[in-house]
């Protein structure tokens, strides 16, 4: 589940804050690929406090090569009860 307005608490977060409850996805704007992103291994490439809207400048489509990708920002699925 994506939600409207997330870029609001993404456009500071830091990677660390969204570790345990929200997914991180990479859309590409050129084929609509998605493809989920690992939030341990972006934290030791960049390092916990990296700003989460500075990885759409890393990003780059596997399937087409595009550069034109955004980082979306997800709710993790949780169990309720």
């Amino acid at each position: 589940m994506f939600l409207a307005g997330m870029e609001i608490i993404v456009s500071a977060a830091p990677l660390r804050q969204i570790r345990d409850r929200y997914i991180l996805r990479a859309l590409c704007h050129g084929c609509y690929y998605t493809k989920t992103l690992d939030h341990e291994a972006l934290i030791n490439r960049y390092g916990e406090n990296y700003p989460i809207p500075e990885l759409n400048t890393k990003l780059r489509c596997t399937r087409c090569g595009s550069r034109d990708c955004k980082v979306q920002v997800g709710v993790r699925n949780v169990p309720y009860g």
